[in-house]
């Protein structure tokens, strides 16, 4: 069950600044309504607290906080197993957002274009150039806490897998096999999972282990 009031804080207090009114509002009801579908299983508001507590304790080398907090809200905000468009239509979503908010001169006009970034390299986990060193360096912290349950500890990441599986329940037991075990397989394939300094020397060993043991899992059953 996901701490609705933290997440609440940090939409208000690091966004907004404390001066939410009710087109923040609506937007935060549209956002928990939105993670809070019945196709979700990992893709909650769950995903989102964990992404913000690893803002907490990482924000002190985060150099746009407002981008880097927008795309965790936004990054799967749509989000249907059975499309191929999920993070088109977040950016679209977003992208409504930020044009709302900006009639209220909320956010500087550079914003947009990083959040759309950040969200759309969610779709192949890879890191893209970006304008400037910090930015990319905000990225790769973005994506790696987007995959920070890959280390989790055995017994969480088992619970993770369960519900991914939920998630793509509409596929049978083989199709679901092959195309988990090609996706955890690509993981492997990488240099290094993780992409900042620090998940690297903390995580990636925890995360190559239990995808191993996930593919294992998945070819033995």
């Amino acid at each position: 069950m996901a701490d609705i009031q933290f997440i609440k804080a940090h939409w208000n207090s690091d966004l907004f600044n404390g001066k939410e009114n009710s087109v923040t509002e609506a937007w935060f009801t549209k956002l928990c309504e939105f993670y809070s579908e019945s196709q979700r299983h990992y893709h909650t508001l769950v995903h989102i607290e964990n992404m913000l507590r690893l803002f907490d304790r990482f924000k002190h080398i985060i150099s746009n906080k407002e981008a880097f907090l927008l795309a965790i809200y936004f990054h799967d905000i749509i989000y249907d197993p059975k499309s191929n468009q999920n993070e088109e239509k977040s950016v679209a979503l977003f992208a409504s957002f930020y044009d709302e908010l900006m009639n209220h001169n909320v956010f500087d006009l550079t914003i947009k274009s990083q959040v759309i970034a950040f969200i759309n390299t969610t779709i192949t986990h890879t890191l893209c150039e970006m304008e400037s060193i910090s930015l990319k360096n905000d990225l790769a912290m973005f994506l790696d806490f987007d995959m920070e349950v890959l280390s989790w500890p055995t017994n969480q990441y088992s619970i993770y897998g369960s519900q991914i599986r939920n998630e793509y329940s509409h596929y049978s037991k083989e199709d679901y096999r092959e195309g988990r075990t090609r996706v955890l397989k690509a993981f492997l394939k990488r240099e290094s999972i993780y992409f900042s300094d620090i998940f690297k020397r903390e995580k990636e060993q925890q995360a190559r282990d239990n995808i191993e043991l996930e593919i294992r899992n998945l070819l033995e059953n």
